[in-house]
C-alpha cells in the first residue's frame, strides 16, 4: 500500500527541502542593514502616511493570471487520457476551453493583461 504513494511522498520531500534551502540562503544572502531611508515606516513613527493606493489593474492581472492558471490545472488530467476518450473527450475539453479562449481574447482586447 505504501509502496503505491512512495512517488508522491518523494516529490512532496523535495519541495518541502527545496522550499527550505531557498528560505535558507535568501535570509542568509539578504543584506542586514536596516536604515530609516529603507525601512518600512511603523504606525507610531513620525513618517506613517496612511494606508496607500493600489492600482486596481494589478488585482486585475492577478485575478485572470488565477482564473487561467486553474484552468490549466484542469487540462492536465485531461490530456492524460485524451487517447483513450476520443471524440467525446475532445468535445468536452473544447466545451471547457472555448468560453476559457473567449475570455483571454476579451481580456487581451480590453489589455487587461499588461500593467
Amino acid at each position: 500500500m505504501l509502496a503505491e504513494f512512495t512517488g508522491i511522498l518523494v516529490v512532496m520531500f523535495a519541495g518541502l527541502v527545496g522550499a527550505l534551502t531557498v528560505l535558507a540562503v535568501s535570509a542568509r544572502l539578504a543584506p542586514h542593514r536596516p536604515n530609516r531611508r529603507t525601512s518600512p515606516p511603523s504606525a507610531h513613527s513620525s513618517g506613517w502616511a496612511g494606508p496607500q493606493r493600489v492600482a486596481v489593474r494589478f488585482y486585475r492581472v492577478a485575478l485572470v493570471f488565477v482564473i487561467f492558471q486553474v484552468a490549466l490545472a484542469f487540462l492536465y488530467p485531461w490530456a492524460l487520457v485524451f487517447r483513450d476518450l476520443r471524440e467525446l473527450g475532445l468535445v468536452a475539453a473544447l466545451a471547457f476551453a472555448g468560453p476559457l479562449g473567449v475570455g483571454f481574447i476579451y481580456a487581451w482586447a480590453r489589455r487587461g493583461l499588461g500593467p
